[in-house]
């Protein structure tokens, strides 16, 4: 029993676990920051011109795949993209960190894992729900 408490407290602590905002140090920009910013950038770009066979720059490959081929639905969930910018680098806590986007409607946030590629595995939307989960669901 105390076990399952434990493990339940933990569960329940790890849900509280503050973002934080990557910054820039006395000795310059965070390389982290900038690398986050980049992919926001980039992410930007390619919700502004269309060039989605560019998506494997920002996303792992398994999800740039999906991306690709169900482009209209992607679109759907994304939404119109009449202003988009990089926000802020963010800091989840261990190998979890997100690039914040910056849309004209609300703000999205890129899903980068430091353990995988160096790319996002996912896109959380504005109202908080996954990318990939809403891919995955029924249409």
């Amino acid at each position: 029993m105390r076990r399952l408490n434990a493990v339940l407290a933990a569960v329940a602590l790890s849900a509280c676990t503050p973002t934080l905002e990557l910054r820039d140090g006395e000795d310059g920009p965070n390389p982290m920051s900038l690398a986050l910013k980049g992919m926001a950038t980039t992410y930007c770009e390619i919700l502004q011109t269309g060039r989605w066979e560019r998506l494997p720059e920002v996303f792992e490959k398994e999800l740039a795949d999906q991306l690709i081929a169900e482009r209209e639905r992607a679109e759907v969930l994304l939404g119109a993209t009449t202003s988009c910018r990089p926000g802020r680098a963010l800091y989840l806590g261990g190998s979890r960190s997100f690039a914040e986007v910056l849309r004209a409607s609300a703000s999205e946030r890129l899903d980068v894992w430091r353990g995988g590629d160096g790319r996002a595995r996912d896109v959380i939307l504005k109202d908080g729900r996954s990318l990939k989960a809403a891919l995955a669901s029924a249409p």
